[in-house]
């Protein structure tokens, strides 16, 4: 994954405490969309300096079809969309949509 572009939603969450720092190791650019404040500052004491580098946080609600294709657009490149929450009604989200459309990529991304 080393360079890739990762947009990893649900990173500040509780799965997002694992998953962030492993997607990191493995030498990703992370964007991280985030609502909650507290969950941002909750990440950012876990993960070593060093990592701010490569990781840009983005406050963000996904539910929104015109905000995902926004994001994407800022972005300019999303290599991997990588979705590390469980939320009620996020199966039928925009941004689930998308991951769907690039589980190929996820499955050969995390093959390097």
């Amino acid at each position: 994954m080393k360079g890739k572009q990762v947009l990893l939603t649900g990173g500040t969450g509780g799965l997002g405490l694992g998953v962030t720092p492993a997607v990191l190791a493995r030498g990703a650019v992370v964007t991280i969309p985030y609502q909650r404040e507290t969950n941002l500052q909750r990440l950012k004491n876990k993960l070593p300096a060093a990592d701010f580098a490569r990781i840009r946080f983005v406050k963000a609600d996904l539910y929104g079809e015109s905000v995902v294709e926004q994001l994407v657009n800022d972005l300019g490149r999303v290599d991997l969309t990588l979705p590390a929450l469980k939320r009620r009604g996020f199966a039928s989200s925009p941004i689930m949509d998308s991951y769907r459309r690039s589980q190929s990529a996820t499955t050969d991304s995390f093959k390097t």
